[in-house]
């Protein structure tokens, strides 16, 4: 588990305005972003959603879809 502290929200404001994925999916980018620096282990990102997707992938995240 990671804290939605500052870190998060920062990260999660510039894949914001990096990408198009909307809050809450920039939210869950951006804590799995931190916790892989913070614990450096690498793990997939599950999601159904395409553009979460395409996002984690240019963040260098294995993709796991859900019926995507």
């Amino acid at each position: 588990m990671i804290e939605v502290g500052d870190d998060v929200v920062k990260e999660a404001q510039n894949l914001v305005f990096r990408t198009t994925i909307k809050t809450l999916d920039a939210i869950h980018l951006a804590s799995s972003i931190l916790l892989r620096k913070e614990t450096e282990v690498s793990f997939p990102l599950i999601t159904a959603d395409n553009k979460l997707a395409s996002a984690a992938k240019k963040e260098s995240f294995e993709v796991i879809g859900v019926g995507i």
